[in-house]
């Protein structure tokens, strides 16, 4: 009786030492505002269910933390992984995150500023891994999302998911030799990994080599089928050897698999509006805003194809709502100026064009309309040294070389204005244009028989009697002097 006793109190004993073994967290454990955090930078639910099966989860499932979970985009199988491994009791405030889920769908800047918040040193590679996702969203903030997927990809080396946001930074930041080079790593430990054939497929599209993107491409799409981002860089690639159908087709294939995600939008509008189907190129930028309203990159081409439609006031409040919020964007302040300019809002033209020129030296937009909105002030001294700029970046365009001739005779600087309408016969020779504007300049100065010639011009290339009666009257003219005594 008394062995048997022994032997039940040591049986009993040993039984909180087995439950403390079972429900300990191991070092490594995914903690719930990580496995958020895993969710939000866009590791698959698959990958996360993996990395709980592989390590345990540090806190326990329950109805609001699965729920909040799903929030995220887990799915049933992460769930029930989570139930089976959770090897910890840490406490998980579901709540705190509701926010950030609803800040991820106003806009990457609202998602950061939430991060930050968040964030509090030494931060978890899971961290640092939604805001770099957070951060490349943003269009604007490439080197600090860098930053930190270098850091996500240090702390956790073996996850493909980390290495592949490193990759895509470098791609991001123009570096196919380290996107190769990352993606090839990937791709060594993690044979079937869809997203390090894309990216290094992308890496293959900044040396040129169309062909070995494609072949990424494809064979991402072999191991995930309908992977839309996939089909949007199949598509790019086919664009870029020339293949408009088969990247149209392809692109079309992305928005269906993916309706929720802009870059098919954007990638289509961007294939039309430089077909020339600006139209079709507005509506599919607006449904890829809806999407992402955050990103400048896509209100810039939506402002863009806006203002080449003549649809000024659109653009300029496109273009308002763009700078507004990010005031330091150095893309689109010479369209901005146009549109303004179009809208006879001169002065603001001026502001915009001046800015522009301060962030792009080149930028031949703001020279050319800071230069034209001071010819319609009145100030064609101020607007000469634009529109001679203008000229000197792109003498192939006839409307420069007009531009600068008008604002020459204004200024009574006769000759030089005719040796530049000279100039643009050179860059146009079949167009009209400028023999009617020196045909009015001759006639203006009486010299009558050169105005009558270059008008006679005019008409010849216009193949049109345009410019009839004004060469009729003209003629009469003449002879009326010849007749006087």
């Amino acid at each position: 009786m008394q062995r048997f006793w022994i032997v039940s109190l040591l049986f009993l004993l040993s039984l909180p030492v087995f439950a403390q073994q079972k429900t300990a967290p191991q070092p490594n454990a995914v903690e719930f505002q990580d496995a958020i955090f895993w969710l939000v930078g866009g590791m698959p639910s698959s990958s996360l269910r993996d990395l709980i099966q592989e390590r345990g989860a540090g806190f326990p499932s329950g109805k609001q933390t699965d729920e909040t979970l799903r929030l995220f985009g887990a799915d049933d199988e992460l769930i029930t992984t989570l139930k089976k491994r959770s090897v910890g009791k840490s406490q998980a405030k579901p709540r705190d995150f509701e926010p950030l889920h609803k800040a991820l769908h106003v806009g990457p800047a609202e998602a950061e500023e939430l991060l930050r918040a968040m964030m509090h040193p030494p931060n978890s590679a899971a961290m640092d891994y939604a805001m770099a996702h957070v951060l490349f969203d943003r269009d604007d903030s490439n080197r600090e999302a860098v930053d930190y997927a270098m850091k996500a990809a240090a702390a956790e080396p073996s996850l493909a998911e980390t290495q592949n946001l490193l990759a895509y930074g470098y791609y991001r930041a123009g570096d196919p030799v380290d996107t190769i080079a990352v993606a090839n790593r990937t791709i060594a430990s993690h044979l079937n990994n869809a997203e390090a054939y894309k990216i290094r497929g992308l890496g293959y599209q900044l040396t040129g080599d169309l062909d070995s993107a494609i072949r990424d491409f494809k064979e991402a799409l072999r191991i995930r089928p309908g992977y839309g981002s996939a089909l949007s860089n199949l598509a790019m690639a086919f664009e870029n050897k020339g293949d408009v159908a088969q990247a149209e087709e392809l692109f079309r294939q992305a928005i269906k698999a993916d309706p929720g995600s802009w870059y098919g939008y954007y990638n289509l509008g961007y294939l039309k509006k430089h077909s020339g189907d600006n139209v079709a190129a507005i509506d599919l930028y607006k449904q890829a805003l809806e999407l992402n309203p955050e990103s400048p990159r896509i209100r810039t081409n939506l402002a863009g194809a806006l203002c080449d439609t003549q649809n000024f006031a659109q653009a300029a409040q496109e273009f308002k709502e763009l700078f507004d919020r990010m005031a330091d964007w150095d893309v689109g302040r010479g369209c901005y100026a146009k549109s303004l300019f179009s809208m006879q809002r001169y002065q603001e033209a001026i502001l915009q064009a001046k800015e522009g020129i301060k962030q792009d030296p080149f930028d031949r937009n703001s020279h050319r309309y800071l230069g034209l909105s001071y010819v319609m002030l009145n100030r064609p001294e101020d607007a000469l040294p634009e529109l001679s700029l203008v000229v000197k970046m792109a003498p192939q365009y006839l409307r420069l070389h007009l531009d600068l001739a008008g604002t020459l005779f204004t200024l009574n600087r006769f000759d030089e204005g005719v040796a530049e309408l000279r100039e643009a016969m050179k860059v146009e020779p079949l167009n009209p244009q400028p023999h009617a504007m020196l045909g009015g300049q001759f006639l203006h100065v009486g010299r009558s028989e050169e105005g009558i010639a270059e008008y006679a011009e005019a008409e010849r290339l216009q193949h049109d009697d345009i410019y009839a009666d004004i060469i009729a009257a003209e003629k009469s003219k003449m002879l009326r002097k010849q007749q006087q005594p």
